[in-house]
């Protein structure tokens, strides 16, 4: 954009010179100055495609040959994938440097990712766990390279439009040809639409939620609307009680941490800590509970969907022999009939593809080391999150925060934590990617008022945030 007088502006209506000082980085090797129309409709399709959002006019749900891609009974080849592993090459190489800098800023979470390597050495199934493991390394690239492209606030405002997309499929699909958009057995009259499971569609149309939350009193002020307003009806249309009563929590979060702007970093941490603890001894604390009535309390089936059996059986396993310590292999379990085949499912002959939760399945994969790593690199990002929106202030910085909260419940019932081919883990490895701003930057900028500190969001990013036209607060 242009000054009257011709001088360029950033994108908070501020003189560029104050947003150079913070990206000289940035300015190396060939980056693109905003996203043309064309580039943001195929975004909005590879991360349709990836969420599992169009997966029912690719993928049968009766096939032999399918891989796993979101949640328990979300399937999809894996070519499902291979638009945004293209992309993730054409971005490597057309904005190397940036790409580089926001893998670098994935930080720790690359310690438990490359521990997943190392348990090849001592994987039931090696070939499996190679394969898989190069698909969540691919995943990981990809986030950085959404982060690369669009910056926090382009991000935030893909994931937007990408949820109105997929909720007019999802409402259309059901109307005009109901026998695909709506399941009609027990689950009826659920509305997951193109998704092959109510639950994943309800799970990645909360992510839209959070979106719409960060992008009020941004402009155009209907896009969050929009966004919240689409989100919440397809939350609502697809059922899933897990979804709808993570939405709840979300938006309890969200306004918290509203309450909370300017409380500063100690109190910020604190809650941001408050949450993290409570999820963990609220959530995965269930998971080792023994008295099936505990559940019934809480309104949910007793074994929640066959859940505790599975979560029982899990733990036999990872308390047998070494395997408490290292694990498996990664993905190695459950794909060998060895490890499978060891353990007495007592389900009716139905063995499950997965723990059902993210805790287990990571100590299947790589043992307590695994599970102290990821614990360890979720606490870090947690407490950057906090910081982030503590010296930034803005709205924006709270989609952080609150999906990571969310990331953590999904994880109570389901396993996204360390997925290769999943949207939940890449929209978590995105965030990780996700810039922040130091100490004296935020004091230089972060002074003069809100729209500064946008500035310094939109400077900070590895692409340039005035990829989209009206990107600043109000």
């Amino acid at each position: 954009m242009k000054d009257r007088d011709g001088s360029a502006l950033g994108t908070a209506g501020r003189p560029d010179s104050m947003a150079n000082d913070l990206t000289i980085y940035e300015q190396k090797g060939r980056q693109p100055s905003q996203v043309s129309t064309a580039e943001l409709i195929t975004i909005c399709i590879i991360l349709a495609l990836a969420s599992g959002g169009l997966s029912k006019l690719f993928v049968s749900t009766t096939g032999a040959a399918m891989d796993r891609v979101d949640g328990d009974v979300s399937f999809g080849v894996t070519a499902l994938y291979i638009p945004a592993y293209l992309y993730t090459l054409w971005i490597m190489y057309r904005m190397p440097f940036a790409f580089f800098k926001a893998i670098k800023r994935i930080g720790p979470l690359w310690i438990p990712i490359l521990f997943s390597a190392v348990s090849l050495l001592w994987s039931l199934s090696p070939a499996t766990t190679g394969r898989r493991f190069a698909l969540l390394l691919m995943c990981a690239f990809f986030s950085a390279a959404l982060v690369t492209r669009l910056g926090r606030s382009g991000l935030v405002r893909v994931i937007g439009f990408t949820a109105i997309g997929i909720v007019v499929v999802q409402l259309l699909s059901a109307i005009v040809v109901p026998s695909l958009g709506m399941p009609h057995d027990k689950f009826y009259p659920a509305i997951p639409g193109l998704f092959l499971q109510k639950n994943g569609a309800g799970r990645t149309l909360v992510i839209g939620l959070i979106a719409g939350l960060a992008l009020l009193q941004t402009r155009p002020k209907a896009l969050s609307y929009t966004v919240l307003g689409a989100s919440m009806l397809g939350v609502a249309a697809s059922t899933s009680g897990t979804a709808i009563g993570s939405a709840a929590l979300c938006l309890i979060i969200y306004y918290i941490l509203v309450s909370l702007r300017g409380a500063g970093l100690f109190w910020l941490s604190t809650i941001a800590g408050l949450i993290v603890a409570l999820l963990f001894v609220g959530s995965f604390g269930l998971t080792f509970l023994s008295d099936d009535s505990t559940y019934a309390v809480l309104g949910k089936d007793a074994t929640l969907t066959g859940r505790t059996s599975i979560w029982a059986g899990v733990w036999r396993a990872i308390n047998a022999g070494h395997h408490w310590w290292t694990g498996y292999g990664y993905e190695a379990f459950f794909a060998s009939p060895q490890g499978v085949g060891s353990i007495n499912w007592n389900m009716y002959d139905y063995v499950p593809p997965h723990a059902h939760n993210g805790l287990l399945q990571t100590w299947l994969n790589t043992g307590i080391i695994g599970v102290i790593l990821t614990i360890g690199s979720l606490l870090y990002l947690f407490v950057r999150a906090a910081d982030n929106f503590a010296k930034l202030n803005d709205r924006l910085s709270t989609f952080d925060i609150v999906f990571m909260a969310f990331f953590l419940l999904v994880n109570v019932t389901e396993q996204t934590t360390m997925l290769y081919n999943n949207f939940i883990w890449v929209m978590f490895v995105a965030v990780a990617a996700l810039p922040g701003i130091d100490g004296r930057a935020a004091q230089r900028i972060g002074a003069p008022g809100r729209g500064a500190r946008a500035s310094v969001t939109n400077a900070r990013d590895g692409a340039s945030d005035d990829i989209f036209q009206h990107t600043r607060e109000r």
